[in-house]
């Protein structure tokens, strides 16, 4: 696209409004490494030296970072989910901090999960004393119906503690790979795994507690979604 193009598509506009602001917002030291590592992952054969004398500086306006992911996007590098995506991340502003990013929102609480020393106990506990229903079976382990959401309960080794595993968030319109992207861009760890077809995608927050993200219709069923449950 040309100049003009590029000047009146809403990214444009935007880019125009920082830059004509009388004090431009500077890019904060942790803003300019949420934009190094979407560079990185756009090319990770960029070295160090590279990386290092990148043109967002922790002088340079937000607008100059935003104006080198656009260019990565009109070049067919990016697309535009992954374009919006990288660039919520990358500029959300201290004072908005609060606010998640496009790409993580939650919009439930999917399900927790626990390892337990015995599945069979357990499970009859949970359905006899709160009369959860199964909602769905995978291998090891049970998920107990409750409300719209489940209790994943699961055998634990013969060595492993009981404990709670992990919590899941239901995402709208999850897309593994754009989920992945968008932690990364935070610098957040990121693990995709499959499990029965479908792809699986953990974080962890500043305690490493793990934090499973799936659409919100997942039931740890199959299907691409995991929402095809099977008790």
């Amino acid at each position: 696209p040309d100049g003009r193009t590029r000047q009146n598509s809403p990214v444009g506009r935007a880019v125009a409004a920082a830059s004509a602001h009388p004090t431009p917002r500077r890019c904060s030291e942790n803003q300019r490494g949420r934009f190094l590592r979407a560079e990185l992952w756009l090319d990770p054969r960029r070295g160090a030296a590279e990386t290092a004398a990148s043109p967002i500086s922790e002088e340079a306006p937000v607008s100059q970072a935003v104006e080198s992911l656009l260019t990565h996007y009109e070049s067919g590098r990016l697309s535009r989910r992954e374009l919006v995506a990288l660039l919520s991340a990358a500029v959300v502003a201290p004072r908005t901090v609060a606010a998640q990013p496009s790409g993580l929102e939650a919009a439930k609480l999917n399900h927790a999960s626990l390892i337990v020393s015995d599945l069979e106990r357990s499970v009859a506990f949970y359905q006899r004393t709160f009369g959860l229903a199964v909602k769905s079976t995978q291998q090891g382990g049970v998920n107990l119906a409750v409300g719209d959401a489940f209790l994943g309960v699961y055998q634990g080794g013969p060595n492993a503690m009981p404990h709670i595993n992990h919590i899941c968030f239901g995402l709208r319109d999850f897309d593994p790979a754009v989920t992945v992207a968008a932690l990364e861009a935070q610098g957040l760890p990121a693990e995709s795994r499959t499990r029965d077809g479908v792809t699986q995608v953990y974080t962890a927050d500043p305690d490493n507690l793990r934090v499973q993200l799936q659409d919100v219709s997942f039931c740890g069923g199959l299907g691409a979604l995991g929402n095809e449950c099977r008790a």
